[in-house]
């Protein structure tokens, strides 16, 4: 099959414009998991407790 030159500059462009899509959205998702980092990290930090740090209670 035959492509005009039209044909085949509309193919590359579009070609080109995927290949840019994906690498947006490749640096998207690495701010996601970079953000999913410091959420993980907050989450632990906050979820701890030393032990020095709690309260006894006597019953």
């Amino acid at each position: 099959m035959d492509y005009s030159e039209e044909n085949i500059r509309d193919i590359l462009e579009l070609r080109e414009w995927i290949s840019e899509e994906i690498e947006k959205r490749e640096r998207e998702i690495e701010k996601f998991q970079q953000n999913l980092r410091i959420l993980d990290s907050l989450v632990k930090q906050s979820s701890f407790s030393k032990a020095s740090s709690l309260v006894t209670s006597n019953k």
